[in-house]
């Protein structure tokens, strides 16, 4: 286990390279005039125009650009906005509101998700499994940003349920945008889960199980549910990397000031450094949440062996 580690962890090193160089280079791409964007209608002064283009070597293609950018990340500096701001700040800023986010969403979608897959898959074309199906195919063809207005009008103005907007109300003021981000994946992990556990009830091993006279408690825990499970953990593995970065959305409706909105902010702008600096950190999260879900593997399934 620990040498397959120590691969894996070496394995990504290439893997952020070649990323963060792909994502640079993009960036780049947009075009525009990052400097004029920082000063709107302004015309800019030709001193901070000269200043900036030095700071942050706009004069010099763009793989230069991302040698120093690299070298500087391989010392903990993730560098500066083109307003001067440290980028490290910003990070440390807006991260908790998305970590909070997130860990909702995902909390939500595992167990309700799965729960309703497991009903669903166990009774299969009962009442349970059809409203299953139905509701969230309903989800899944619904824009996340629909759901969002619709969350904020009934349960937050009508009902008064739940905060509209902002972060003033501690955790409270996360949860009704953790619901909506984690909505859509909690519809794909329900059908996901009722489809493996209705596949696992028609293999060999379940039906000897049965045969041989085990209990259904332990035929479902044992031999249905923990192989269930596999492409379930699999699909919150690389999920916890789009809640990480796909609530620029749902950060947008309800006014959280997370990783998304800052991306969102920067992608305005044109601040390449901001965005790069962010979206690094998502490439790092998506590393190693599928290296936590390959070692989940392990867990579920006794016959996968790491060496």
């Amino acid at each position: 286990m620990g040498r397959y580690v120590a691969r894996r962890l070496l394995q990504m090193i290439p893997v952020f390279i070649g990323t963060t160089a792909i994502i640079f280079a993009l960036t780049l791409a947009i075009g525009g005039d990052p400097v004029q964007n920082l000063y709107g209608e302004r015309p800019v002064p030709d001193s901070v125009r000269i200043a900036l283009t030095q700071q942050y070597h706009l004069d010099e293609p763009w793989y230069v650009q991302y040698g120093y950018y690299l070298s500087g990340l391989v010392q903990g500096d993730f560098g500066q906005s083109l307003a001067g701001r440290p980028i490290a700040d910003m990070i440390l800023e807006s991260w908790p509101h998305t970590v909070r986010l997130a860990l909702i969403a995902l909390i939500v979608e595992a167990t309700i998700g799965i729960a309703a897959g497991l009903m669903a898959g166990l009774k299969r074309g009962s009442f349970v499994d059809n409203l299953v199906l139905l509701s969230t195919l309903s989800v899944i063809s619904i824009p996340i940003f629909v759901i969002g207005n619709f969350a904020q009008i009934f349960i937050g103005v009508k009902w008064g349920l739940l905060p509209v907007a902002n972060v003033i109300d501690g955790w409270q003021s996360y949860l009704m945008p953790g619901i909506v981000l984690g909505s859509v994946s909690l519809a794909y992990i329900a059908r996901l889960t009722r489809a493996s556990v209705a596949e696992n009830l028609r293999t060999d091993y379940v039906r000897t199980a049965k045969a041989k006279g085990l209990p259904q408690s332990r035929i479902f825990s044992v031999h249905v549910l923990r192989n269930s499970l596999i492409p379930v953990v699999t699909y919150l593995g690389v999920d916890i990397g789009t809640l990480m970065g796909g609530a620029m959305v749902t950060e947008r409706i309800f006014n959280v000031p997370g990783v998304g909105f800052n991306v969102f902010k920067a992608t305005q702008i044109e601040d390449g450094p901001v965005l790069v600096g962010f979206v690094s950190m998502l490439v790092l999260v998506y590393l190693f949440a599928s290296l936590l879900v390959d070692l989940l593997y392990a867990v579920l399934d006794p016959r996968i062996r790491y060496v």
